[in-house]
C-alpha cells in the first residue's frame, strides 16, 4: 500500500517537472520568437534608410544633370541667337532667274590699237564654240569641295551695277584640307550665254549675278556652289578697321595709285587731294583702306591685269591672315563692319554649318592660283577690246586639279 502511495506522488511530481520544463520551454520559444522579430524589424528599418539615401542621391544627380543640360542649352541658344544676328546683317540675295538682261552695255575706254591677226581672232572664236559644246557635258561635282565665288564690282557709284572688277573662287577641299583662291581673269575672252563673246566681266553688266555665274560655270566647266558679292567701299573699312596695312610700293605704282586715290575720294565726297600719296613713299609704306583698294586697281604697269590680281590675292591672304589673330571684340567689330557690305546666296543652315566648321578650316593651307595658268594664254585685241585669248581645254584641266586635286 504504502510503495503504491509513493508510485502515484513519483508519477505526480514528474507530470509536474514536465509542465515547469514545457512552460520554460514556451517561455524560451516566444522570448527567441520576439528577439527575431525586433532584429528583423531593425534590419528592415535600416534598409529603408539605404533606400532612402540612395533614392536622395539620384534625385541630387538628376538636378545637377538637369541644370547642366539647362546652361547648355542656353549657352547653345544665346550662340544661335548671336549667329542669327550677324547673319541678319548680310544681305541675302538668292540667284533670280528672271533677272534682266541688257542687250548692251557701256564699253570701257579702250587703248589705241590695231585687232589681232583675222585667222588668230577666227582661231578664237572656234575655240569657244567648241568650248561651250564641251561645257555642255557634266560638270565635275564633288561633295568634299565647296565652291564660293566671291567677287567685287567697280561701279562707280555705291549702288549702281558696273562690271565685275574682281573675281575669286574660294574653294574648301575638305578632304586635302586646303583652300584655294583662284582669280578668274577680268579680261579672258569667253561666250556670255545668249549674249555675245566678250570680257568675263561684261557678263555682269550684262545680267547680273546669274549670268556671271552660267558664264563662269559654261566657259571653265567648273560647279559653283554660292556667291559672296563685296562692295569696294566695305574692302577700305575693313582695311581701316584693322589699322591698315604695310605694302611695297614703287613710284610708278603710287602714280597710278593717286589716279584712283583721286577717283575715290569724288564718290565719297572728300577732298580731291585727301590720302595722295608722294613720291617720298615709295618703298615699304602703311596704306589705310583707301590707298589700298587703289593698290589692288592698279592695271596699268608691267604685268598688267596679272599683276592686279596677284595684289588682290595678297590683301585677300593678309585680311585673312589678321582675321585669324582677332580677339573675340576685335573680331565682332570686323563682323559688325563687313558684313553689312555682304550679299549672298548662302542659306542660313549651310552658313552655320561654316561657322562651326571655322576652328578647322582656320589651320587649313591656304593657296593661291590665277587663271589663266601660266603657258595657256596670249593678249588679243579683238573688236577694239584689249582681251585674253586662253587654252580653253588646258585650263579647265588646271583649274580641276587646282581645286578638286590632282585626276
Amino acid at each position: 500500500m504504502e510503495e503504491k502511495h509513493i508510485s502515484m506522488r513519483s508519477t505526480k511530481q514528474k507530470h509536474i517537472e514536465e509542465h515547469l520544463q514545457r512552460e520554460a520551454y514556451e517561455r524560451k520559444k516566444q522570448d527567441f520568437d520576439a528577439e527575431r522579430k525586433r532584429y528583423s524589424g531593425d534590419n528592415s528599418s535600416g534598409s529603408k534608410r539605404k533606400e532612402k539615401k540612395k533614392r536622395s542621391k539620384k534625385k541630387i544627380a538628376l538636378i545637377v544633370i538637369c541644370v547642366i543640360l539647362a546652361v547648355v542649352l542656353l549657352a547653345l541658344g544665346g550662340l544661335y541667337m548671336l549667329f542669327r544676328h550677324y547673319y541678319g546683317l548680310m544681305n541675302y540675295q538668292p540667284i533670280d532667274e528672271n533677272e534682266v538682261v541688257f542687250g548692251s552695255i557701256e564699253e570701257e575706254e579702250e587703248g589705241e590699237g590695231p585687232d589681232s591677226d583675222p585667222e588668230a581672232i577666227q582661231d578664237m572664236e572656234d575655240q569657244l564654240r567648241e568650248n561651250m559644246e564641251a561645257g555642255k557635258m557634266e560638270i565635275p561635282y564633288d561633295s568634299d569641295v565647296y565652291n564660293v565665288l566671291l567677287f567685287g564690282t567697280d561701279s562707280r557709284a555705291d549702288d549702281a551695277r558696273g562690271r565685275s572688277d574682281s573675281m575669286i573662287l574660294v574653294s574648301i577641299n575638305r578632304k586635302e584640307k586646303r583652300i584655294t583662291m583662284t582669280s578668274l581673269m577680268r579680261d579672258i575672252y569667253v561666250t556670255i550665254p545668249g549674249v555675245e563673246n566678250n570680257r568675263l566681266n561684261a557678263a555682269y553688266a550684262f545680267g547680273g549675278t546669274p549670268l556671271m555665274l552660267e558664264t563662269i560655270e559654261a566657259n571653265l566647266g567648273v560647279h559653283i556652289d554660292h556667291y559672296v558679292q563685296v562692295n569696294f567701299f566695305a574692302f577700305m573699312s575693313v582695311i581701316d578697321y584693322l589699322g591698315g596695312i604695310d605694302l611695297e610700293i614703287s613710284a610708278d605704282e603710287i602714280e597710278i595709285m593717286n589716279n584712283y586715290i583721286k577717283e575715290l575720294n569724288r564718290i565719297t565726297g572728300d577732298s580731291s587731294g585727301a590720302d595722295m600719296l608722294s613720291a617720298s613713299d615709295a618703298g615699304m609704306s602703311h596704306l589705310n583702306g583707301k590707298q589700298t583698294l587703289a593698290y589692288c586697281r592698279i592695271r596699268y604697269l608691267a604685268g598688267g591685269e596679272y599683276e592686279r590680281t596677284r595684289r588682290q590675292r595678297d590683301v585677300l591672304t593678309y585680311i585673312f591672315q589678321e582675321a585669324k589673330s582677332c580677339s573675340l571684340t576685335e573680331l565682332n567689330g570686323l563682323l559688325q563692319t563687313l558684313l553689312p557690305e555682304l550679299t549672298t546666296n548662302i542659306p542660313q543652315g549651310e552658313m552655320l554649318s561654316l561657322v562651326l566648321d571655322a576652328p578647322t578650316l582656320l589651320g587649313y593651307e591656304l593657296e593661291s592660283w590665277r587663271i589663266p595658268v601660266e603657258g595657256t594664254y596670249e593678249d588679243m585685241r579683238i573688236d577694239g577690246k584689249a582681251v585674253i585669248g586662253i587654252d580653253f581645254d588646258a585650263n579647265r584641266d588646271a583649274l580641276y586639279d587646282i581645286i578638286y586635286g590632282e585626276r
